[in-house]
């Protein structure tokens, strides 16, 4: 029977002032995963290397806050998690 090693990959967006790789961000999307975090902007490159080693993304969800009370209020995604599996050999 197959066996499955799984890895979760955090998306949000980052309120206020960020620190990655010694430059400081504000606002922005980041992805987090293995202890660091990553600019939106490197999500080609992680994804490319996730699937050279293997790794297939099989499921995303979002989560939501809630946006205001009353009439208009609703909800905002602010992060998602993206979960990825490979065999295990």
């Amino acid at each position: 029977m197959q066996k499955w090693e799984y890895l979760c990959i955090r998306a949000y967006w980052e309120l206020g002032r960020v620190e990655i790789d010694g430059k400081y961000y504000k606002n922005i999307w980041c992805f987090e995963f293995q202890g660091k975090k990553y600019l939106a902007a490197e999500r080609d490159r992680i994804f490319t290397e996730l699937g050279l080693n293997g790794w297939e993304l099989v499921a995303v969800l979002p989560f939501d806050s809630t946006v205001g009370s009353g009439a208009g209020a609703g909800t905002d995604t602010t992060a998602y998690h993206l979960f990825f599996k490979r065999p295990i050999e």
